[in-house]
């Protein structure tokens, strides 16, 4: 949406005057700047869409100061640059640049950017903002932004042109029109007002699930390449993230998560955050699910709180009494449940079909208990003892 007032008009010219000063670039496919050239003012998420992906020998700085990456999405050896390098012969960067972008010299390290794409999901046309734009028609992105992805900062993204009608984000937002913002953006600046109106959680407007947002990582400690959502993925491919998530950030709510697609394989249930998640789970993870208040998955019939009836025999263990807490479900033997992250921490169990046995040992060794039916409460030589289990 454009407004065009008096008032827009004089923060144009100023604007304008301070694009003046936009860092720039131009990157060339040879050395000395031969070859192919193109000149940025904004970052770049994927060179592959300018054709420029692992070809760059040279590139000259008109302004600003610039970070060049290796691997797309800003990741891998990434170096910072305030000068021209006429050959990148001998560096660990000679033809194998895939992304780059401006640094903010009052970033703290150059932390603050921001990459919006045209599909969802972060998928389509990607640009990197590490500087305020306040006309989005000059990059061609006016209301065609689907989704964001927050590097670092606080950022603003806005309905009109000059950075009128404004809300501020702190995080990865995969569909923009979940929150009413779809195809509506024409400005965006590094800012620091929050979402003022309805009581939302920084990162989102208020009302709705405000409380209850899982973000998967494909690095450790909540790091790399992230994947948002507000409610289930039942196969995780769909989004492009499947089998990658290596950390777990659970920002209210308590969620399942699934090896296989559809919530099968083995599940892991969680309502806190994850630096990293048990080897089974690590590059695993297939499908997700927001569980109720009550525990159950939506729907009707099946646990309390509402519920998905699996048609697999399915066992859940929980930390906690009355099928409380963390927990985490298999279909299948797990021989050592130290490999899930779960060794000598059930105090419940519920049983959804067929017959398991439980053991205080690994390889389904030590004391054993067959189980057909939920245990609201484990016997005390079996509260927080169980290693092994198996389909009986």
């Amino acid at each position: 949406m454009i407004r065009r007032t008096a008032v827009a008009l004089v923060i144009s010219l100023f604007a304008a005057a301070a694009a003046a000063t936009a860092a720039e670039i131009q990157v060339c496919e040879h050395k000395n700047y031969g070859g192919r050239c193109i000149t940025l003012r904004h970052g770049v998420n994927d060179l592959n869409d300018w054709g420029m992906s692992n070809t760059i020998s040279s590139f000259r700085i008109t302004s600003g100061t610039w970070r060049l990456c290796t691997l797309d999405n800003l990741q891998g050896t990434c170096q910072d640059f305030s000068r021209s390098v006429a050959d990148l012969a001998g560096t660990r960067l000679q033809d194998l640049v895939s992304s780059l972008r401006p640094v903010r010299s009052d970033s703290g390290g150059g932390g603050m950017a921001i990459v919006v794409y045209t599909a969802p999901n972060y998928r389509g046309r990607s640009l990197v903002f590490s500087d305020d734009a306040a006309d989005l028609r000059q990059q061609g992105l006016n209301d065609r932004i689907a989704s964001v992805r927050v590097l670092g900062g606080r950022w603003q993204i806005c309905s009109d042109i000059n950075f009128v009608g404004c809300k501020s984000i702190t995080m990865d937002i995969p569909d923009l029109n979940s929150v009413g913002w779809g195809s509506r953006i024409s400005s965006i600046r590094e800012g620091e007002r929050w979402w003022g109106e309805g009581g939302g959680r920084p990162g989102y407007p208020g009302g709705g699930y405000q409380n209850q947002t899982l973000t998967l990582f494909d690095g450790q400690n909540l790091r790399g390449r992230s994947y948002s959502t507000q409610g289930e993925v039942r196969n995780l491919a769909d989004a492009g993230f499947n089998d990658m998530a290596v950390s777990i950030r659970v920002d209210g709510g308590r969620w399942q998560v699934c090896t296989d697609r559809d919530f099968k394989g083995q599940c892991l249930t969680l309502d806190r955050s994850s630096n990293q998640l048990a080897p089974t789970f690590v590059r695993q993870i297939s499908s997700i699910r927001r569980l109720n208040e009550g525990g159950g998955y939506p729907g009707g019939g099946g646990y309390p709180g509402g519920g998905y009836q699996n048609q697999t025999p399915t066992l859940t263990m929980f930390d906690d009494q009355n099928f409380r807490g963390r927990s985490y479900a298999t279909q299948r033997e797990v021989r050592n449940l130290a490999d899930v992250g779960f060794n000598d921490m059930a105090s419940s169990i519920r049983v959804s079909g067929g017959r398991w046995q439980a053991c205080t040992d690994k390889n389904f060794k030590g004391q054993c208990l067959v189980i057909n039916r939920d245990m609201n409460e484990l016997a005390t030589n079996f509260t927080r003892q169980i290693s092994s289990i198996r389909p009986y």
